[in-house]
């Protein structure tokens, strides 16, 4: 009994404690600044942030605090890990949907998002 509570309580607290850590000192960004830091110059500004809100949405966290150098096995990995991996296997669902999934998995040649969003555009590209 002591344990189940234990691990009822402590679970939600360490997903808060590694979501905070992960937030503190990140300002978020309006959508203008993420286009700036992600690619400069994007012709299709509309699919990055469609890319980001659904990177956000998996992994829940503010859109405006994502950063091209959010690593998978980094700090997207950390939050991930106290969501037993859900945000990583969501986006990989969400993109597979939408026919943007790479071939590579996420922890080979794709490490952080930047990697990915190019993968998934030069995908967009070549369906076009």
């Amino acid at each position: 009994m002591v344990i189940t509570v234990a691990v009822v309580v402590l679970i939600p607290l360490c997903r808060w404690w590694e979501w905070r850590k992960w937030t503190r000192g990140r300002e978020i960004l309006s959508e203008e600044e993420l286009c700036r830091l992600f690619v400069e110059g994007v012709a299709d500004r509309s699919f990055l942030l469609h890319f980001l809100s659904s990177v956000s949405k998996c992994y829940g966290v503010p859109m405006g605090q994502l950063r091209p150098t959010d690593s998978f096995a980094g700090s997207l990995g950390a939050l991930d890990s106290w969501e037993l991996g859900e945000g990583e296997e969501s986006l990989a669902e969400a993109l597979r949907k939408e026919q943007l999934m790479p071939p590579e998995p996420l922890d080979k040649n794709i490490k952080t998002l930047q990697d990915l969003f190019e993968a998934c555009l030069e995908i967009k590209k070549q369906r076009q």
